[in-house]
């Protein structure tokens, strides 16, 4: 799948994964180990407590979700736009690609696709050493409707695969979970994180 179209399909699973009741998301959801495998590489994403897995969601291998947390007098819709995401989606290299050459790629096609796409810190296109392995990322909102996201897109390279690993939710809960985020990040490059309470 060309990256275009791959990116604007995990932006589009992302909205609607995020639009899922509850009930929907967690209904195909079996959560039988705490590190799962990321096909085609040598890589795995741990499972954070109480979250559920999605596998085979259109646009990623699979998609994390954590609980929805119910708040008194909170519309459930809110509470479910709140509740943090993690997309994992791949792509072969091909001859000639760069993993920094195809994170550009895709850093114009989200300026292109969302509406008031806007970069929160300067791009990095070239290697962000996190947990012992080299990423590219890119930290950004947009808008759909009257809703604000936050996303971080990081991307890094396996046996010739390209992984894309997306963390979403609202920006207004955005950076309570950030931690969480990358945590999980960090401990894909194989380097236990420990997380403060």
């Amino acid at each position: 799948m060309p990256v275009r179209s791959h990116l604007a399909a995990l932006i589009t699973l992302l909205l609607v994964v995020a639009a899922l009741p509850p009930a929907a998301s967690a209904a195909s959801n079996a959560v039988v180990d705490r590190t799962l495998p990321i096909a085609g590489t040598d890589l795995s994403i741990p499972l954070p407590s109480e979250w559920t897995v999605s596998r085979a969601v259109d646009g990623a291998s699979m998609v994390l979700r954590a609980p929805v947390a119910s708040e008194p007098g909170v519309d459930p819709g809110a509470s479910d736009r709140a509740r943090p995401s993690i997309a994992v989606a791949t792509r072969a290299i091909s001859a000639g690609e760069t993993q920094a050459g195809l994170v550009y790629d895709g850093y114009k096609d989200l300026d292109r696709l969302l509406t008031r796409f806007h970069p929160l810190d300067d791009c990095n296109f070239g290697s962000l050493m996190i947990g012992g392995r080299a990423w590219q990322r890119i930290h950004y909102t947009f808008e759909v409707g009257q809703i604000a996201w936050e996303q971080e897109l990081f991307v890094t390279a396996s046996n010739r695969t390209l992984v894309y690993i997306t963390c979403s939710c609202d920006q207004e809960h955005y950076a309570a979970h950030r931690g969480e985020f990358l945590a999980a990040i960090t401990a894909m490059g194989g380097i236990q994180p420990v997380l403060a309470p």
